[in-house]
């Protein structure tokens, strides 16, 4: 695997050209759908609310992988097996990193919008509810992802771009009233 990977808009998360991962949103009991290759998992929230999901292999009903968000602030863990994947938002940037006991972290940045108008853009597309950005990762150094480690990038790319996309929302909204003169009321 390539030192730099990308979580695009769309949901592919690409090594280059090729895709390695998909999430598509899904029916009315899933969030979303997460394929890597012939393997297809639904991203399945574990209570009514809250950040409390489960990645359920389609084929068989079994549990993959379930996050455990953090109880005050963003971020948690993901518990697959014998393995598990800490993500933990930046303190001093827009990022987040992702770390596995023994492995260097993998640093995860939102790419930002160019212009006003093209977040503006981005948001009148986006309908209710935020826009998920893009995500940039940063390897330490080549590493070659088997298909279960590709499968967690994904499911842990989809919370962050989650996380990202609510709080961008929240700010575009704050923005956009202050700029309307408008108090309480969001576009």
């Amino acid at each position: 695997m390539a030192a730099t990977v990308t979580f695009e808009r769309d949901g592919t998360l690409r090594e280059g050209p090729d895709e390695i991962a998909r999430v598509e949103a899904g029916p009315s009991r899933e969030f979303g759908t997460l394929t890597v290759g012939s393997r297809t998992c639904d991203i399945v929230r574990k209570r009514r609310s809250g950040w409390h999901f489960e990645l359920v292999e389609a084929a068989s009903e079994r549990v993959v992988c379930v996050f455990h968000p953090h109880a005050l602030r963003r971020g948690g863990t993901i518990r697959a097996e014998d393995n598990e994947l800490k993500l933990k938002p930046t303190l001093s940037s827009r990022g987040w990193t992702i770390t596995s006991p023994g492995r260097p972290p993998i640093r995860a940045q939102p790419r930002v919008a160019a212009t006003l108008r093209e977040e503006a853009a981005l948001h009148a597309g986006a309908g209710s509810g935020g826009i998920a950005p893009e995500l940039v990762l940063r390897f330490p150094h080549t590493v070659p992802l088997a298909e279960n480690a590709r499968m967690w990038l994904a499911f842990a790319c989809w919370l962050i771009a989650q996380w990202e996309a609510a709080q961008s929302d929240h700010s575009w909204r704050a923005t956009n009233d202050q700029l309307r003169g408008v108090r309480g009321r969001s576009v």
